[in-house]
């Protein structure tokens, strides 16, 4: 692969996971606010759907885009590979974070989920 070319996946793939984990990040602080705060009366499967919707789209989404991340890093020619930042960035699981993380967002669904039915 063209060197230019992997560095230009490479980068867009990590913005477009910090993207999804921002995204993720706030829709679930701001659905905890509305859980809290909020009046759910007579809106509760409203919530919950959606809560559970974007939960599920964004943790596959950000399991496949740190999938593809991975599969970048395999592909690091040798010289770089050779360097201690090729050496130290190829050991990070980054497909494994991207499933820790998706199963934190999960966890913190199903908490938000017990708390609106409670």
């Amino acid at each position: 692969m063209d060197p230019i070319q992997r560095q230009t996946l490479q980068i867009n793939t990590f913005y477009y996971m910090m993207i999804i984990l921002s995204i993720l990040t706030v829709t679930h602080i701001s659905m905890t606010i509305t859980i809290v705060f909020g009046d759910l009366t007579g809106k509760e499967l409203v919530v919950s759907g959606t809560l559970v919707a974007l939960t599920l789209i964004g943790s596959f989404g950000l399991i496949r885009v740190t999938k593809n991340f991975k599969l970048l890093l395999l592909e690091m020619d040798e010289k770089l590979a050779s360097t201690n930042f090729g050496k130290e960035t190829k050991d990070i699981p980054v497909d494994r974070l991207g499933i820790v993380f998706a199963g934190l967002f999960l966890i913190n669904a199903v908490i938000q989920l017990t708390n609106i039915y409670s």
